[in-house]
């Protein structure tokens, strides 16, 4: 898994590449653990590249919608594919976390 993330005006956008399991999603947590104490608060995810995630994955994320929410920030993901989109309708995560189809649907939820 390769995660890369960049700031986008007041926007906070990562991407996840490969898979995203129990074997790693810890880095995932930490990443975001990063990003949340330097202030970011308005995430975008770009799951374009991201071929599978587990159960520890959506444990991840959700965690970090937890912990922005609270000071008015949220969890967007945009660009799902295949089994990953599948795992979110499956899960019903989908009704807990904003999904939208691309980028520029995300970005338009923050405004």
């Amino acid at each position: 898994m390769k995660i890369s993330g960049r700031k986008e005006r007041d926007l906070f956008i990562f991407e996840i590449e490969g898979r995203l399991d129990s074997s790693n999603s810890l880095d995932l947590e930490e990443q975001f653990d990063k990003w949340i104490e330097q202030g970011e608060r308005k995430l975008i995810g770009d799951f374009s590249r991201l071929e599978f995630l587990s159960s520890a994955g959506l444990r991840a994320l959700i965690q970090a919608l937890k912990r922005v929410t609270p000071d008015g920030g949220n969890l967007v993901l945009c660009n799902m594919r295949g089994i990953v989109s599948e795992i979110f309708k499956i899960t019903g995560l989908g009704n807990a976390i904003t999904i939208v189809n691309d980028k520029a649907s995300a970005i338009a939820c923050f405004k």
